[in-house]
């Protein structure tokens, strides 16, 4: 079927499902009667909009000219004859292939490696893609797996023995090689170099970054149907966190619907108990899911794909009214919200906005779990994490128990960002005093005329009359 023959739900009401022990109204209505901490806006808007959920974004052959466009200018700036690129999000921006290795000349057609297997199922789904109308960028699609000798004859093939190489990795490396380590610079560019001794490669990590994040109309259109699917996951979530139902349950419930208007959802955690927090290894351990009780604080944070733009959610559920150490953790969280809605500008560095946000929980002496606000699509920029979770508010006996081993607090990460419009953010104040750890916040597009909330329901936590 071609995509524009793809039909969505013209019902606006989900279906629900039968172990959601009460109905959503009558919860969403408790929530609303009993929530204080939510603004008159967020009230009103407190039942996801579904309208954009029936609408079908895809990227076009424009927005592949426009990023090879604006790569192939960043080359040409940088004076270099092609990108070799191994980071599978970063080829796949420019190839709109999952997990290829990409050789990419500044005026010649790419070429995509396999990185898996033979290619053969990849090869599959590139031609029942074409068949049904699908574009594929890059035709040239080797089922080899980009092997050292593997490119070095694509550099050969390509006439490019003696060029300057744009790649990723041989001096520098991106936000998740950096926080693990996990790279090894010059091992790639020493074999291809005994090949072709005329090769000098240049590190353009950054250049390429800053182009990435930024998004145009068919991106951001994407990026909104994303968002709005969190945010239905969201009212779901919410609206299964009432006592008798288990943890299993509220992941079902937040999982199941938004999946039927063709977005992925993708688990990071649900947690809960009496303080909050991530969640115990039940699913790795494959024991029953907790059962929520009322003066329980449900936590969670997962995401939500559109093609290959990504949002994210951080919700927060109080299963009946907050205790005094909660409530003053949801209205930290919530003044880190505002110091940032009030902050981010285009032309301001990404660490002078993770510093504002972070000023609330120090003043309280509250620790924090995960990264208060960082970049989307890619995850690039990101602030400080797990910062005092061995002070004195820190976690109980967390210096006992790893006594033997580092527990790092890493520092922000790409602080030198230079924010632009069009770039999108997941936006996540989180704060913990002792075991009790709220999460909220949701995505963010940072606009040339102002900022746009795309998940309001998450942006406080959310206190149910159960």
């Amino acid at each position: 079927m071609k995509p524009e023959q793809i039909r969505g739900d013209a019902d606006s009401e989900l279906r629900r499902r039968d172990f959601l022990k009460y109905a959503a109204g009558g919860v969403a209505a408790g929530a609303l009667g009993a929530n204080a901490m939510m603004d008159a806006r967020a009230q009103a808007i407190l039942k996801a909009d579904r309208s954009l959920l029936n609408t079908w974004p895809t990227l076009t052959s424009a927005t592949k000219d426009w990023r090879w466009g604006r790569i192939r200018s960043m080359m040409a700036d940088n004076n270099v004859d092609a990108m070799l690129i191994m980071n599978g999000q970063a080829s796949r921006y420019l190839s709109e292939i999952p997990n290829t290795t990409l050789l990419f000349p500044i005026d010649d057609e790419p070429i995509a490696f396999s990185v898996y297997g033979s290619g053969a199922m990849d090869a599959e789904a590139i031609m029942k893609g074409e068949e049904a109308g699908i574009e594929t960028w890059v035709r040239d699609y080797r089922s080899a797996q980009g092997t050292p000798p593997q490119l070095a004859a694509a550099i050969e093939e390509k006439n490019l023995q003696n060029a300057r190489i744009g790649t990723f990795g041989i001096q520098a490396a991106g936000h998740m090689q950096r926080r693990t380590g996990n790279w090894r610079p010059g091992g790639l560019a020493n074999a291809l170099q005994q090949q072709h001794p005329g090769l000098e490669f240049v590190e353009l990590w950054d250049e390429f970054m800053q182009l990435w994040l930024v998004k145009n109309d068919e991106e951001t259109a994407m990026f909104r149907k994303a968002a709005a699917a969190a945010e239905l996951a969201c009212e779901l979530f919410r609206d299964a966190c009432v006592p008798g139902n288990t943890l299993a349950d509220v992941k079902a419930a937040a999982y199941t619907e938004p999946s039927r208007y063709g977005v992925e959802m993708v688990h990071l955690w649900t947690g809960g108990g009496p303080d909050g927090g991530r969640e115990i290894p039940w699913l790795r351990r494959g024991i029953r899911p907790p059962e929520i009780q009322r003066g329980d604080l449900i936590v969670g944070e997962f995401m939500v794909n559109c093609g290959s733009l990504n949002s994210q959610i951080c919700i927060s559920v109080s299963v009946g009214p907050m205790s005094d150490k909660k409530r003053e953790l949801a209205e930290i969280c919530r003044e880190s919200y505002d110091v940032c809605l009030d902050a981010i500008r285009p032309g301001m560095v990404f660490s002078e906005l993770g510093e504002a946000m972070a000023e609330p929980l120090r003043r309280a002496g509250a620790w924090q779990m995960s990264p208060l606000i960082h970049t989307l699509n890619p995850t690039e920029s990101v602030t400080i994490i797990t910062e005092g979770i061995t002070g004195p508010r820190g976690y109980p006996g967390v210096r006992e128990r790893f006594a033997g081993g580092e527990l790092r607090e890493l520092g922000v990460d790409r602080g030198d960002l230079i924010l632009e419009a069009g770039m999108a953010f997941q936006i996540e104040p989180n704060a913990a005093f002792e075991r009790t750890f709220v999460n909220t916040g949701g995505s963010l597009m940072l606009h040339a005329d102002g900022i746009e909330e795309l998940n309001p329901i998450c942006a406080n936590v959310i206190e149910l009359d159960v």
